[in-house]
């Protein structure tokens, strides 16, 4: 008797084992591989039709949404100043009784000119793209241009069953200069409070820095840190007896000397200088041979020349189209005079001469009131339509 009972009880539990263990098994495959939800059940083809047309329309609202989130996004990162925005809801029939609403906005985008960075449309242009992809595209696109300013209506949206979908119209506009000036900012390497002033000016400059200073280095480093221009101010010989300092050039140099002093002045500076003016150099800049040196050397490293224009006989023109360098001149100094009234004036006839000329180069130094003064006279000169760029934008 005893023997049946655990006959019994034996079987009872290998019963059990087998059916936990089956249990156990399916929840483990539904967690590996789950089972999908199927689709509703209909009573007729056209409930199922309805179900279908209504899911369609809600992708496209989530999808519309999702692009004007993009955008958003993508215009904030880029610092892009909407100076208008308006909407206006529409509404499109897709089936019987089914509609897609969604609110198309028009956007209006000031392309800046007169910046610290400029842009140009198609710059801007470039940066909505960067949100689109298969489903959201450029539309079309109309541009118009007067004597002021280039206008252009991009729209983007959507190409869904043979009919465009816009959910953005873009009018992208940008101011066009009536001259560009460019102000180079010479004798880096010393004063340090003054330095510091130039380095809040919040549009392109050209930083010339001198070599062999205490100074020379550190402030070369932060004009490049502050992504500014950085040129070599490269000391040469003057007409007068005055020293020009530390890696000058001077008249009486072979080939050899003068290369190396350029190389070891270049080397002994932070890597990014894109080019080079002269220090004082009334001699040495009215020096065929010399300039020729000079000018070959440069254009074998790819670094242009600006001539300060410290010689009325400068021989840089012919020389640096003989060579093919590539170069321009300073057409005034602003700020000989150390007083805030008469720098701000000669930056006014800086402005000017490029009114007059189309452009023009300036330079200023590292001085007391000098950054003060180009910083109080942006304003003024932008207002005008004068654009301050980089010299590298002028050259010949």
């Amino acid at each position: 008797m005893k023997k049946g009972r655990h006959f019994w009880l034996f079987a009872i539990l290998l019963i059990f084992v087998i059916i936990s263990g089956y249990g156990m098994a399916k929840y483990y495959q539904g967690l590996k591989y789950p089972v999908h939800v199927s689709e509703p059940v209909w009573e007729n083809d056209a409930e199922k039709e309805l179900y279908l047309h209504l899911r369609e329309v809600a992708n496209l609202e989530k999808l519309i949404e999702e692009i004007d989130q993009r955008l958003a996004d993508i215009l904030e990162q880029n610092h892009l100043l909407i100076s208008k925005t308006s909407e206006e809801i529409r509404d499109w029939e897709i089936y019987e009784n089914i509609n897609l609403q969604w609110n198309e906005k028009s956007i209006a985008i000031e392309v800046p000119t007169f910046a610290r960075v400029p842009k140009e449309i198609d710059e801007v242009k470039l940066i909505i793209e960067t949100v689109l992809d298969m489903e959201s595209t450029f539309l079309n696109s109309n541009q118009n241009e007067t004597e002021d300013i280039v206008e252009e209506t991009i729209s983007i949206g959507l190409s869904w069953k043979d009919r465009e979908i816009v959910t953005h119209q873009f009018k992208l506009v940008k101011k066009k200069p009536k001259a560009r000036l460019a102000i180079i900012i010479d004798d880096l390497g010393y004063s340090w409070s003054e330095f510091e002033t130039m380095m809040t000016i919040p549009r392109p400059m050209t930083f010339a820095v001198l070599p062999e200073l205490s100074g020379s280095e550190e402030q070369a480093k932060r004009v490049l840190k502050e992504k500014y221009h950085l040129i070599l101010h490269q000391p040469m010989e003057a007409v007068s007896s005055i020293d020009p300092g530390p890696g000058a050039i001077l008249t009486t140099m072979s080939e050899e000397e003068i290369v190396k002093t350029l190389d070891s002045n270049l080397e002994g500076l932070p890597e990014g200088i894109i080019g080079v003016n002269n220090h004082m150099g009334s001699k040495a800049t009215a020096d065929s041979r010399v300039m020729e040196i000079i000018l070959r050397y440069l254009k074998d490293r790819d670094l242009f020349f600006i001539d300060s224009s410290t010689a009325p006989n400068s021989v840089v023109p012919s020389v640096a189209k003989q060579v093919g360098e590539a170069y321009a001149k300073n057409y005034i100094f602003i700020d000989n005079v150390n007083e805030i009234d008469v720098v701000k004036e000669y930056i006014r006839k800086a402005g000017q001469l490029a009114l007059k000329n189309g452009q023009a180069i300036t330079i200023g130094h590292v001085k007391q009131f000098t950054g003060k003064a180009i910083l109080e006279m942006i304003d003024e000169l932008e207002s005008l339509g004068i654009q301050i760029v980089y010299v590298k934008d002028l050259l010949k």
